[in-house]
């Protein structure tokens, strides 16, 4: 898992106006079990466009 968050935050401040990493990053979080993180980067990726993102946090984040 770290090795993951690792790679995604990498990814996220070399593109921090993409969705994509932060979508991933927040599914990684919830699923190791830390549902606010998770949650606060499915929030942002869906105000960077992610339609992706809208749909886990009706499923995850309510």
């Amino acid at each position: 898992m770290n090795e993951a968050l690792n790679d995604f935050n990498s990814y996220i401040k070399l593109n921090p106006n993409d969705n994509k990493g932060y979508y991933f990053r927040g599914q990684i979080y919830c699923y190791y079990g830390d549902k606010e993180k998770g949650c606060n980067d499915l929030h942002q990726a869906s105000k960077l466009g992610s339609k992706k993102a809208d749909l886990l946090i009706k499923q995850i984040c309510l």
